[in-house]
């Protein structure tokens, strides 16, 4: 058993079984045991089939877990098991956590509706990989975010590794993206001013770093917007890596981001 001031944990190699639903990892039922008492643990990191409900739960209460990395996307017996421990015993507060780093899609967001899942007034940092293409799911996801917590200080959100490059390399599918009746149904996907309104109640943002499948349309009322609700922004990428050509362009008009020349902190743009 290690020491009492381990501060660090990594348990990222997967298990390989044939009932993918189940998990089947019989080591999973003696890591929440393993954890309880580490009250010095700062960093954890885990691949999803080793976050179960129970260990999410039990790390929720270690008072000094201040990053939390999941990788992959988390199974739904996972967050299922993890909301109703929360509210018998507000098991998953985890009171110091500052960054979190996770893999969320429409099904999954829910979780952090619930107040009494990370209630840390230090949590800073957020980075989401989004697996979806749909705005309006994104948008419910930055409404939670913003009302949750609004003393967000960095924010990303960027596709999973791979989920929209095929479109790029398949003919097929790119000839199906150029077609009319297809790009209206893109058009629903843009980031508009409607889409990114929530976050400009994250008055303290430095960073947000938003990598889109689809354009970003924006007109100069909510860039001006932008400028005055993030005074101490620093960077800013809204959807700098295209995966889909369109036709129409541009979106975002040059004379309209001179506004951003007004913060005096900003240090990239994309």
């Amino acid at each position: 058993m290690p020491g009492k001031k381990l501060k660090e944990i990594r348990f990222t190699s997967r298990v390989v079984t044939d009932t993918r639903d189940q998990m089947g990892l019989d080591c999973v039922d003696d890591i929440q045991s393993f954890l309880v008492g580490f009250n010095q643990l700062r960093r954890v990191i885990l691949d999803r089939h080793f976050a179960t409900g129970e260990v999410i739960t039990v790390l929720g209460t270690l008072e000094r877990v201040e990053y939390l990395e999941i990788i992959g996307t988390l199974y739904e017996q996972t967050l299922e098991t993890c909301m109703t421990e929360a509210r018998k015993a507000r098991l998953a507060a985890f009171p110091a956590l500052q960054e979190l780093s996770i893999t969320l899609n429409s099904r999954n967001m829910p979780f952090f509706e619930d107040p009494q899942n990370i209630t840390s007034k230090m949590f800073s940092t957020f980075k989401v990989i989004y697996n979806g293409n749909s705005a309006s799911h994104l948008r419910d996801l930055f409404t939670i975010i913003a009302s949750r917590w609004p003393q967000l200080r960095s924010l990303h959100i960027n596709p999973a590794i791979g989920f929209y490059q095929f479109i790029e390399k398949d003919a097929k599918m790119m000839d199906l993206y150029q077609k009319p009746d297809r790009i209206s149904r893109i058009a629903r996907s843009f980031i508009t001013e409607e889409i990114i309104k929530p976050l400009l109640d994250l008055t303290l943002l430095e960073e947000l770093v938003i990598e889109w499948p689809y354009p970003a349309r924006f007109g100069g009322r909510v860039l001006t917007d932008m400028v005055t609700s993030w005074p101490n922004l620093r960077c800013l990428y809204l959807t700098p890596i295209p995966f889909v050509i369109l036709p129409e362009r541009p979106f975002i008009h040059f004379e309209d981001l001179t506004v951003f020349g007004r913060l005096k902190s900003l240090e990239k743009l994309a």
